[in-house]
Protein backbone atom coordinates (compact mmCIF):
# COMPACT_ATOMS: atom_id res chain seq x y z
CA UNK A 1 0.00 0.00 0.00
CA UNK A 2 1.30 3.42 -0.96
CA UNK A 3 -0.25 6.75 -0.03
CA UNK A 4 0.69 10.25 1.02
CA UNK A 5 -1.40 12.49 3.23
CA UNK A 6 -0.13 16.01 3.95
CA UNK A 7 -1.89 18.60 6.13
CA UNK A 8 -5.29 16.92 5.92
CA UNK A 9 -8.25 17.01 8.29
CA UNK A 10 -10.72 14.16 8.43
CA UNK A 11 -11.56 11.44 10.85
CA UNK A 12 -13.58 8.73 9.10
CA UNK A 13 -13.29 6.60 5.99
CA UNK A 14 -10.20 5.32 4.20
CA UNK A 15 -7.33 6.36 1.95
CA UNK A 16 -5.79 3.70 -0.29
CA UNK A 17 -2.96 4.20 -2.79
CA UNK A 18 -3.74 7.92 -3.10
CA UNK A 19 -2.08 11.30 -2.75
CA UNK A 20 -3.83 13.93 -0.61
CA UNK A 21 -2.66 17.39 0.37
CA UNK A 22 -4.62 20.03 2.25
CA UNK A 23 -7.88 18.04 2.20
CA UNK A 24 -10.62 18.85 4.71
CA UNK A 25 -13.61 16.55 5.16
CA UNK A 26 -15.52 14.62 7.79
CA UNK A 27 -15.63 11.40 5.75
CA UNK A 28 -13.50 10.16 2.87
CA UNK A 29 -13.19 7.19 0.55
CA UNK A 30 -10.07 7.77 -1.54
CA UNK A 31 -8.79 4.96 -3.75
CA UNK A 32 -5.99 5.44 -6.32
CA UNK A 33 -6.74 9.16 -6.68
CA UNK A 34 -5.20 12.61 -6.26
CA UNK A 35 -6.87 15.25 -4.06
CA UNK A 36 -5.18 18.62 -3.61
CA UNK A 37 -6.72 21.55 -1.66
CA UNK A 38 -10.24 20.10 -1.37
CA UNK A 39 -12.94 21.00 1.18
CA UNK A 40 -16.15 18.97 1.44
CA UNK A 41 -18.31 17.30 4.04
CA UNK A 42 -17.84 13.92 2.35
CA UNK A 43 -15.49 12.87 -0.43
CA UNK A 44 -15.91 9.73 -2.52
CA UNK A 45 -12.97 9.56 -4.93
CA UNK A 46 -12.68 6.31 -6.89
CA UNK A 47 -9.67 5.17 -8.93
CA UNK A 48 -8.03 7.66 -11.28
CA UNK A 49 -10.12 10.61 -10.12
CA UNK A 50 -8.38 13.96 -9.61
CA UNK A 51 -9.64 16.98 -7.68
CA UNK A 52 -7.75 20.24 -7.35
CA UNK A 53 -8.62 23.42 -5.47
CA UNK A 54 -12.32 22.70 -5.00
CA UNK A 55 -14.90 23.54 -2.37
CA UNK A 56 -17.93 21.26 -2.68
CA UNK A 57 -21.19 23.21 -2.62
CA UNK A 58 -24.43 21.91 -1.12
CA UNK A 59 -27.64 21.49 -3.11
CA UNK A 60 -29.10 24.59 -1.50
CA UNK A 61 -26.73 26.68 -3.63
CA UNK A 62 -27.61 28.02 -7.08
CA UNK A 63 -29.21 25.02 -8.81
CA UNK A 64 -29.36 26.95 -12.09
CA UNK A 65 -25.58 27.32 -12.17
CA UNK A 66 -24.08 24.43 -14.20
CA UNK A 67 -20.65 25.10 -12.71
CA UNK A 68 -21.84 24.19 -9.21
CA UNK A 69 -20.97 20.56 -8.43
CA UNK A 70 -23.98 18.34 -7.88
CA UNK A 71 -23.70 17.40 -4.26
CA UNK A 72 -25.67 16.57 -1.18
CA UNK A 73 -24.69 18.25 2.06
CA UNK A 74 -21.44 19.46 0.46
CA UNK A 75 -20.48 15.93 -0.57
CA UNK A 76 -18.14 15.44 -3.49
CA UNK A 77 -18.84 12.17 -5.29
CA UNK A 78 -16.80 11.40 -8.38
CA UNK A 79 -16.81 8.67 -10.98
CA UNK A 80 -13.63 6.81 -11.94
CA UNK A 81 -11.37 9.01 -14.08
CA UNK A 82 -13.27 12.24 -13.39
CA UNK A 83 -11.28 15.45 -12.99
CA UNK A 84 -12.74 18.45 -11.11
CA UNK A 85 -10.90 21.75 -10.69
CA UNK A 86 -12.10 24.82 -8.82
CA UNK A 87 -11.16 28.10 -10.51
CA UNK A 88 -11.63 31.17 -8.31
CA UNK A 89 -11.91 34.83 -9.24
CA UNK A 90 -10.77 37.70 -7.02
CA UNK A 91 -14.31 38.04 -5.59
CA UNK A 92 -14.20 34.44 -4.31
CA UNK A 93 -16.64 33.06 -6.89
CA UNK A 94 -15.75 29.49 -7.78
CA UNK A 95 -16.14 28.02 -11.24
CA UNK A 96 -15.94 24.23 -11.41
CA UNK A 97 -14.26 22.89 -14.52
CA UNK A 98 -14.66 19.20 -15.26
CA UNK A 99 -12.77 16.83 -17.46
CA UNK A 100 -11.81 13.19 -17.58
CA UNK A 101 -8.45 11.47 -17.58
CA UNK A 102 -9.30 10.21 -21.10
CA UNK A 103 -9.62 13.79 -22.44
CA UNK A 104 -6.50 15.49 -23.82
CA UNK A 105 -6.89 19.10 -22.68
CA UNK A 106 -4.40 20.29 -25.31
CA UNK A 107 -6.48 18.83 -28.13
CA UNK A 108 -9.71 20.17 -26.58
CA UNK A 109 -8.30 23.55 -25.44
CA UNK A 110 -10.85 25.57 -27.41
CA UNK A 111 -13.79 23.17 -26.87
CA UNK A 112 -16.31 23.04 -24.03
CA UNK A 113 -16.08 19.50 -22.67
CA UNK A 114 -18.11 17.53 -20.10
CA UNK A 115 -20.80 20.24 -19.90
CA UNK A 116 -18.43 22.97 -18.75
CA UNK A 117 -19.79 26.52 -19.10
CA UNK A 118 -16.67 27.53 -21.06
CA UNK A 119 -13.60 26.09 -22.74
CA UNK A 120 -10.24 25.75 -21.01
CA UNK A 121 -8.97 28.55 -23.25
CA UNK A 122 -11.80 30.86 -22.13
CA UNK A 123 -11.01 30.15 -18.46
CA UNK A 124 -7.35 30.94 -19.12
CA UNK A 125 -8.30 34.23 -20.80
CA UNK A 126 -10.77 35.08 -18.01
CA UNK A 127 -8.03 34.68 -15.38
CA UNK A 128 -5.16 36.11 -17.45
CA UNK A 129 -5.04 39.42 -15.54
CA UNK A 130 -5.65 37.92 -12.10
CA UNK A 131 -3.12 38.65 -9.37
CA UNK A 132 -1.78 35.29 -8.10
CA UNK A 133 -1.08 36.70 -4.63
CA UNK A 134 -4.65 38.01 -4.31
CA UNK A 135 -6.11 34.74 -5.57
CA UNK A 136 -4.00 32.73 -3.15
CA UNK A 137 -5.47 34.67 -0.22
CA UNK A 138 -9.03 34.50 -1.61
CA UNK A 139 -8.75 30.75 -2.14
CA UNK A 140 -7.25 30.11 1.32
CA UNK A 141 -9.92 32.29 2.98
CA UNK A 142 -12.68 30.53 1.01
CA UNK A 143 -11.50 27.06 2.03
CA UNK A 144 -11.09 28.16 5.64
CA UNK A 145 -14.63 29.62 5.74
CA UNK A 146 -16.10 26.52 4.08
CA UNK A 147 -14.37 24.20 6.56
CA UNK A 148 -15.41 26.34 9.51
CA UNK A 149 -19.02 26.11 8.31
CA UNK A 150 -18.83 22.35 7.70
CA UNK A 151 -17.06 21.53 10.94
CA UNK A 152 -19.64 23.43 12.98
CA UNK A 153 -22.45 21.21 11.64
CA UNK A 154 -23.33 17.92 13.29
CA UNK A 155 -21.79 14.96 11.49
CA UNK A 156 -24.29 12.86 9.48
CA UNK A 157 -24.42 9.12 10.06
CA UNK A 158 -22.29 7.62 7.27
CA UNK A 159 -23.61 4.11 7.55
CA UNK A 160 -26.93 3.45 9.26
CA UNK A 161 -26.09 -0.27 9.50
CA UNK A 162 -22.84 0.30 11.41
CA UNK A 163 -23.00 -0.81 15.03
CA UNK A 164 -20.87 0.92 17.63
CA UNK A 165 -18.99 -1.94 19.30
CA UNK A 166 -18.26 0.06 22.46
CA UNK A 167 -21.97 0.29 23.43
Amino acid sequence: MCWAVLLCRGDRGFVHNSVLSNVRCKYIEADHCVLINVTADRIIAPPHSIVYNLIAQSDDGDASDPSTPKSSGAALVLQPGEVHVGVFDSDGKQLIMRSNTDIDGGKHWETQVVGNPMSFEAVHEYNADACPKTLEKVIADSHHAAWRSLSSKKRPLENADRVDEEN
